[in-house]
C-alpha cells in the first residue's frame, strides 16, 4: 500500500470514530469514475458539499486525497485531468486557511504533490 492510500486509510477510519459522514463522500467518490460525461460536473459538485462536511485529519484536506486517490486509479486520461485539477483546488483552498506559517508549509506539501502529478498527465 502507497503512503497516500495509508494515509487516506487511516484518516477515514479516525473520522469514521469521530461520526463524520466518510461514507456518503466515499459513495459519491466511487461514482465519479464511471459517471456519463453530462453528469461529471453535478458529481463533482455533490463531491465537494459532502467533503466539505468532513473534518481535516493530521491537517490534511480529506477530499483532495480522495480525488487524488481515484486520480491515481484507473480514471481516462482527461478524468484524471480533471480529478487532480479538483484535488488541487481543495488542496490550495485548505493551504490558504492555515492560521502560521509553519501550518501552511505542512499544508502545502500536498499541493506540490499533487501539481507535480498533473504535470506528468498526458493532457493537461
Amino acid at each position: 500500500m502507497n503512503d497516500l492510500n495509508r494515509q487516506l486509510d487511516d484518516a477515514l477510519t479516525a473520522l469514521r470514530r469521530q461520526g463524520c459522514p466518510v461514507d456518503k463522500v466515499l459513495r459519491v467518490a466511487s461514482m465519479l469514475s464511471r459517471v456519463v460525461a453530462d453528469s461529471l460536473d453535478l458529481s463533482l459538485a455533490e463531491f465537494h458539499s459532502a467533503a466539505g462536511r468532513l473534518d481535516p485529519w493530521d491537517d490534511r484536506e480529506i477530499g483532495a486525497l480522495i480525488l487524488e486517490r481515484i486520480a491515481d486509479g484507473d480514471a481516462p486520461d482527461e478524468r484524471r485531468v480533471r480529478f487532480y485539477r479538483e484535488a488541487l483546488f481543495r488542496a490550495q483552498w485548505h493551504a490558504s486557511e492555515a492560521q502560521v506559517a509553519g501550518e501552511g508549509m505542512w499544508r502545502i506539501q500536498d499541493v506540490k504533490r499533487i501539481e507535480a502529478k498533473l504535470k506528468e498527465c498526458p493532457t493537461r
